[in-house]
């Protein structure tokens, strides 16, 4: 989801908008409350969900990578047998 709203500034600009048009500044969200007030909100949820699945579990790992090998992610080298 952060990835999704921090490469997209005018999906978190919207998303931002109608929180603080629905909710104000300092409301909390209930969901059971607010769902149908906020459909901008709850469609970039879902959509975020839909894209890529928060967590899955492979193999005892959390987010399901777990490989024999050596591999580098963005130049940050993971040892073989590692729980990523």
């Amino acid at each position: 989801m952060l990835y999704c709203s921090g490469t997209r500034q005018d999906v978190q600009d919207k998303v931002r908008a109608e929180l603080v048009d629905i909710l104000g500044p300092d409301r909390p969200i209930h969901l059971d409350q607010d769902r149908n007030r906020l459909p901008y909100c709850v469609a970039f949820l879902m959509e975020t969900i839909r894209y890529g699945p928060t967590a899955c579990f492979n193999k005892g790992s959390i987010i399901g990578f777990f490989d024999n090998r050596y591999c580098a992610i963005s130049g940050y080298g993971a040892p073989h047998q590692v729980k990523i």
